[in-house]
């Protein structure tokens, strides 16, 4: 039987393990949005939505 913290954790564990997928995505594309949500099997406009959920930073390269 579930119970509502295990779902919380379950949430939360997801989420963590998102954010560090999509960090990766952002860095191995070198900042690159479109090339992050393709590699990862997203839409760009999704992408961004959880980009900004979990608070993440891009570091994009100044040439």
């Amino acid at each position: 039987m579930e119970t509502a913290a295990s779902g919380r954790l379950f949430d939360e564990l997801m989420d963590n393990f998102a954010s560090k997928v999509i960090r990766e995505a952002l860095n191995f594309t070198e900042g690159n949005r479109t090339r992050a949500a393709k590699l990862l099997g997203l839409s760009r406009p999704t992408l961004l939505s959880r980009i900004e959920k979990y608070g993440l930073k891009i570091k994009t390269s100044v040439s």
